[in-house]
């Protein structure tokens, strides 16, 4: 029998067994035999059109639904006859001598003199007849998901028309003909995915061909029509791919669908909106991976940054531990992901921060490595300030939300200081200083190793140029910031490494900063630091100066540089005539400390200074303080250093005894009538060398010795009753004697009593001895006094009465 499309479309509707089959199989056959005889001889096109429009017409209308859902319907038969059509579209799109038959010029009188007839059967009885049956229930699932695939086969056979000459009657714009437009029902396409009771892959199918039309079609129609009925993650998922971002209306369908407006609804709106991340972390998985469709979040940073916005809003109505919010895994992971990948998105790292939850913290803290400086600048760092503003100051919490605003701010010191790979900028280095520098006044300090850390900075900007630095460190040093001894103790061990010095008072090592420390870094900063008057630095210099004196000697201009700050520091303080009680301990334990480490250039400047605090202290208790740095300062002077006569006389009337006693050695004569004996003694000591002195002054010398027979000071303890201050001062008096009897004559007697006074002493201390120490000191009188001095004495009446004990003085004679 000769076969004919009549004869075809009777074999179908006939019920004989595998008569259907047959024929769906021999109408492919049929027309594929007339389509190879139309690409051989190039026959009359119009023909072949009629033929195609046939074959596809017997494949539309043969299978209606109602006859679809007949049991004897062979559903084969109806599946291959839909594989036939796509195949014959595939033909159409890709052989060159077949898609003039879609040519809008290509017009069948029979049909339609206005409008190609195949053109016009696909889009009206073609896209209908498919799309009843895919949208269809108690249809086969096979069957429908062959009718979507065949829809799929036309859009791209649409998208491969529009591409061509033929834009203007197939695109999707407005411009083109109504007659040639692909119109699909695409609410029904939407239910048909949402529809949770759809056989999954009918749902599969479907969310290919809606994300096909949306491709196609630019209006956002299919993404507004699934977003008005999506309710689960497969049908929410292809909603960012399709633009619903980009789409006011069909954003406004999800936010409805999102926000709770009551506590009653807010069960339910918080299972959406988890679906609604779960669908969002999905798409930008697949994104990732694929980058099948142009996605970029910076776009409409706005639009996502209200959405989650709306979610927590919704999951806050709702709490799922007790009484306490917990985020879902999906909203963080979700929000996570959109910053992973579009790091640029300020306004949802603003978000997260400002939405105060802990989970978001940690997420924060899990992407901060994609942020550029600029985010962490401006918004990671400054918040992190804010909530450690929010701390208590006595130390560290405990807490592991304060604990992981930590943990942010170590990150960033890690990625920008730990690593090298980062070059951070001034600006940033400023704001991750301060922040480090208020996590250690709040305590976090050993085991964050943040002392290392602020040294680092300060090394990183310096060796890159950051000239800014230098406004950095003075703030280390303020009181108000180094508000307690464990602060001020941690910020003086930054400073100390950043100096170059190792300091093992917090049990840390300096294993992050080479110990051959740049010199021109050591110089510029300890000059900075020693600019600095406050308690904090003067702290720093005396830990400076106690156990670091090699540093000291290598960086003279510094310490040059101290003694001017405080210099400047003291005329301020007596322009107003008083002077802080804390800043006068903790200047007198400095200069102390910088006693220790000066030499004889720097010794006289600590005197002046030493003497300007006790005039602004509070009288002999002040100088009692700075009894050891005049004692090492006066020590260290040398002779031509000599001491004006105001400073001089300023510093007998003020100065403690040990004070006076060392600086009798510049001035022994206007120290030997000191009310204490030991500084006469130190003044005998020291007027010795100095024959011209002694007998300028010969009348304080022997006053000065006038105790030997009315002591100044008449004690109560046992020192005074064994004469031990009276001994030492005969031990000293005895040389100073014997040049003043040879240098004035005129004092030869008073100086044989002072002798023999000064051995009557000796005896009474050392019985043993029976002041036999004398002796040398009367021989050399003996010697060097003038003979007729000595007849004087012995003829004058205080002579003859010390006759016994003059006579080896006599016999020398």
């Amino acid at each position: 029998m000769t076969t004919s499309w009549a004869s075809l479309q009777a074999r179908l509707g006939s019920t004989v067994e595998y008569e259907q089959s047959d024929a769906a199989s021999e109408l492919f056959e049929f027309w594929f035999g007339l389509a190879s005889d139309f690409a051989q001889t190039g026959s009359n096109i119009v023909l072949m059109q009629r033929h195609t429009r046939q074959a596809l017409e017997i494949i539309f209308t043969t299978y209606s639904v109602q006859r679809i859902r007949d049991p004897s319907t062979d559903l084969y038969a109806v599946r291959e006859l839909f594989r036939h059509a796509q195949a014959i579209f595939e033909i159409l799109r890709t052989k060159p001598k077949f898609t003039p038959l879609l040519d809008p010029l290509l017009l069948d009188t029979v049909h339609d003199a206005n409008v190609n007839a195949l053109s016009l059967l696909l889009v009206t009885t073609g896209v209908q007849s498919l799309e009843v049956i895919a949208y269809g229930d108690n249809i086969h699932a096979g069957v429908r998901v062959d009718a979507l695939s065949t829809l799929e086969s036309i859009l791209e056979l649409w998208e491969f028309l529009a591409a061509g000459p033929w834009a203007h009657v197939y695109s999707p714009s407005p411009h083109a003909s109504s007659s040639s437009v692909l119109t699909f029902q695409l609410a029904h396409l939407a239910q048909t995915i949402s529809s949770v009771s759809t056989d999954s892959i009918v749902r599969d199918a479907a969310l290919v061909l809606i994300q096909h039309i949306a491709r196609f079609d630019k209006t956002y129609a299919p993404v507004i029509a699934l977003s008005r009925v999506a309710r689960d993650v497969l049908a929410l998922s292809p909603l960012w791919s399709m633009g619903v971002l980009a789409s006011s209306v069909a954003m406004e369908h999800l936010m409805t669908k999102v926000v709770a407006t009551s506590i009653d609804h807010a069960a339910s709106k918080a299972l959406f909106c988890t679906a609604v991340m779960e669908s969002l972390y999905e798409a930008l998985m697949n994104h990732r991976s694929s980058r099948e469709w142009t996605f970029d979040a910076k776009l409409f940073e706005t639009n996502l940054t209200h959405l989650f916005h709306a979610c927590l809003h919704t999951f806050k109505m709702h709490p799922n531990e007790g009484n306490r919010v917990v985020l879902p895994d999906a909203y963080l992971h979700a929000m996570e992901s959109v910053l992973l990948n579009y790091p640029d998105c300020v306004g949802i790292v603003q978000f997260a921060l400002d939405a105060n939850e802990y989970g978001m913290f940690v997420m924060i803290s899990r992407t901060s490595h994609v942020f550029a400086a600029s985010v962490w600048t401006d918004l990671i760092l400054p918040f992190a300030r804010t909530q450690l503003a929010l701390l208590p100051l006595q130390g560290v919490s405990g807490n592991q939300r304060d604990q992981e605003i930590v943990n942010l701010i170590r990150e960033a010191c890690r990625l920008y200081y730990l690593n090298i790979d980062r070059v951070p900028p001034p600006s940033l280095g400023r704001n991750i200083f301060i922040t480090v520098t208020q996590a250690i006044r709040h305590g976090y300090i050993e085991t964050e190793r943040f002392t290392e850390i602020l040294a680092l900075i300060l090394h990183r900007h310096y060796s890159m140029g950051h000239v800014q630095v230098y406004q950095w460190i003075p703030t280390l040093l303020l009181p108000e910031v180094a508000h307690n001894h464990k602060t001020r103790r941690a910020l003086v061990e930054a400073l100390l490494i950043a100096l170059g010095l190792q300091n093992s008072a917090f049990g840390l090592e300096n294993a992050i900063i080479s110990a051959e420390t740049s010199k021109a870094i050591s110089d510029a900063f300890s000059v900075i630091v020693a600019k600095l008057r406050s308690g904090p630095a003067d702290m720093l210099w005396q830990e400076i100066c106690l156990n670091f004196g090699q540093f000291v000697l290598e960086h003279r201009p510094a310490l040059s540089a101290l003694l001017h700050s405080i210099n400047l520091e003291l005329d301020a303080c007596a322009m107003r005539g008083v002077i802080g009680v804390d800043r006068l301990e903790s200047l007198t334990e400095l200069l102390y400390a910088m006693s220790t480490r000066i030499d004889s250039t720097d010794a006289f400047a600590v005197v002046q200074l030493s003497l300007q605090l006790i005039q602004l202290g509070a009288g002999p208790s002040t100088a009692n303080m700075f009894e050891g740095t005049l004692v090492n300062a006066f020590n260290l002077m040398s002779e031509k250093d000599s001491l004006d006569l105001i400073t001089t006389e300023l510093a007998l009337s003020i100065c403690g005894p040990r004070a006076r006693a060392a600086l009798a050695r510049y001035v022994p004569h206007m120290c030997l009538e000191d009310v204490d004996p030991t500084v006469r003694q130190a003044a005998l000591r020291f007027i010795l060398p100095h024959p011209d002195l002694i007998r300028t002054h010969s009348l304080a010398v022997i006053r000065s010795l006038y105790w030997i027979h009315h002591p100044m000071f008449k004690a109560e303890d046992a020192s005074a009753t064994l004469c031990v201050d009276q001994l030492a001062l005969a031990t000293e008096a005895c040389p100073v004697l014997v040049v003043l009897a040879e240098v004035a004559p005129l004092y030869v007697k008073e100086c044989v009593l002072k002798l023999l006074s000064a051995a009557n002493i000796s005896a009474v201390n050392d019985p043993l001895n029976e002041a036999k120490f004398i002796s040398p000191h009367l021989d050399e009188v003996a010697i060097k006094v003038p003979r007729n001095a000595l007849i004087r004495l012995v003829l004058s009446p205080a002579g003859i009465a010390l006759l016994p004990l003059l006579v080896r003085c006599l016999a020398l004679c």
